[in-house]
């Protein structure tokens, strides 16, 4: 079934339209629906808890990413002064979709897949 995501996914980057940039959003209290290409940062009082996202591939799930460095896995976001955002390190769905990805000033950068996994 591995493959069929892998050819789903090839086929979804070769026929879309220029990439949409992914744009961060701080909030206090993540919506109750989330907006594609909206990174929200959850916290408050200039702390920042983590992160939601809808997955970039399009299997509409929510990708919740901790930001507090004491805890682990833990990410760090970036945000230009555009509005778009980084993310670091990748992100790596290991259920669902299995996405693996960059995000980097707001664009999403899929990681290849290497011979012998999967």
């Amino acid at each position: 079934m591995r493959w069929w995501q892998t050819l789903r996914q090839f086929f979804l980057r070769l026929f879309a339209s220029p990439p949409v940039l992914i744009r961060a959003r701080s909030v206090t209290e993540l919506p109750e629906t989330l907006v594609a290409n909206q990174l929200y940062i959850v916290g408050e009082a200039g702390w920042q808890w983590y992160v939601a996202l809808l997955c970039p591939c399009g299997c509409n799930k929510t990708l919740y990413l901790n930001l507090l460095p004491e805890q682990h896995p833990s990410w760090k976001v970036n945000v230009q002064a555009d509005g778009t955002v980084s993310l670091f390190p990748s992100v790596w769905r290991k259920i669902g979709c299995q996405s693996h990805f960059w995000l980097k000033q707001g664009k999403v950068e899929w990681v290849k897949e290497e011979r012998g996994q999967g």
